[in-house]
């Protein structure tokens, strides 16, 4: 990803700027990192479209989000099955799904683990909502999840989307790992409230 305009306002002459090459033929801005997880990749926000995306859970069913417009849905990012913090939240996600359905939400988990490693850990931690598998990590960059962790690790972040398909809460938090449920849940009981 290359510095220009659209990334950084107040730079509007770069625009241009932007194919200029130096004497080797290479651009003249410094390249931050790499194209699948930008650096200065803007995270979406409460108040912007969902991407709709289509993937397929640890069961083989397809899931595509655009077919449940009209119902809140939860999607959760985690980095990787098995691992204490992301079990923490998966199960924190159990132990509200009953809440989280009997308020009209869909849940369900992405991470870039396999479809096996998903139905091992599924089955392991009686999780009875989806978990679809982004091994390319197209659903996490659509979503513009970012990295944490000095760009080491996936991020972990919830997003809860209303009925018309915006984005109504938004928390990130690597360390806070179970408190992804309560905030979920408290947007979806209270979807007037302010961004917990």
């Amino acid at each position: 990803m290359l510095v220009s305009a659209e990334i950084i306002p107040g730079l509007s002459d770069c625009a241009a700027a932007r194919s200029r090459r130096n004497s080797r033929g290479r651009p003249r801005f410094a390249t931050l990192s790499t194209p699948h997880y930008p650096l200065l990749m803007q995270p979406l926000a409460v108040g912007d479209s969902a991407p709709d995306f289509t993937g397929t859970d640890q069961l083989g069913s397809a899931f595509r989000l655009g077919d449940h417009r009209g119902r809140f849905v939860v999607v959760f990012f985690y980095p990787k099955d098995f691992t204490p913090a992301c079990t923490a939240q998966s199960c924190a996600f159990r132990d509200a799904f009953v809440e989280l359905t009997a308020a009209g939400a869909i849940l369900l988990g992405v991470s870039g683990d396999t479809h096996a490693s998903h139905v091992s850990f599924a089955q392991k931690h009686k999780l009875p909502y989806p978990l679809l598998s982004d091994a390319d990590g197209a659903i996490r960059r659509a979503w513009r999840v970012p990295r944490s962790l000095l760009g080491l690790v996936p991020g972990r972040v919830t997003y809860v989307v209303n009925p018309q398909g915006l984005i109504s809460m938004v928390f990130s938090s690597q360390l806070r790992a179970s408190e992804h449920a309560q905030r979920a849940l408290a947007a979806v009981t209270a979807p007037n409230s302010p961004n917990p």
